[in-house]
């Protein structure tokens, strides 16, 4: 008996420790935080402490973006990709992963130049074919040193 008081007691210590986190962290992404916004995104992604639920976590993960947290940006752009939480919208996501790659985040180039490359043979459209654009984001990746931007760029090239 006295041992499921204190597990039960342990469980309460423990979810008002969570929910006291997620008030901090909710409070310091309010005020431009971008890896708080990141942090409560994923929070509501993976379902830690809170039941898993994506239409909460994608504000978040916006939020994260435009505090200028590189890796939120990314992850926004695959959900867009993909249509994970949000309506698929795959011009939107070669656009954010191509300026995600500008912005220094050398994996979101492969992203952009894979995008870029396939184009309208993507299911759903939306992103016109540029080899182009594909080539300057994969050589960005690897100026980089992002192995997939490198291995992409040479198939690329040897296909031109």
């Amino acid at each position: 008996m006295r041992r499921s008081l204190l597990f039960v007691m342990s469980l309460v210590v423990l979810c008002a420790c969570r929910q006291g986190r997620m008030v901090g962290l909710v409070g310091k992404c309010s005020a431009g935080d971008g890896q708080a916004c990141w942090d409560v995104a994923m929070i509501y992604d993976n379902g830690d402490g809170v039941p898993k639920d994506l239409a909460k976590a994608w504000p978040y993960l916006e939020k994260a973006c435009r505090a200028n947290h590189l890796r939120g940006c990314h992850e926004a752009a695959l959900w867009l990709e993909y249509g994970a939480g949000v309506v698929e919208d795959r011009a939107r996501a070669a656009e954010m992963f191509g300026e995600t790659c500008e912005r220094g985040y050398s994996k979101a180039c492969a992203y952009a130049g894979d995008l870029y490359e396939r184009g309208e043979y993507l299911a759903g459209g939306g992103v016109p074919r540029d080899l182009e654009k594909a080539e300057r984001f994969y050589r960005k990746g690897c100026d980089a040193g992002e192995a997939f931007s490198c291995t992409s760029l040479q198939h690329l090239l040897r296909r031109q």
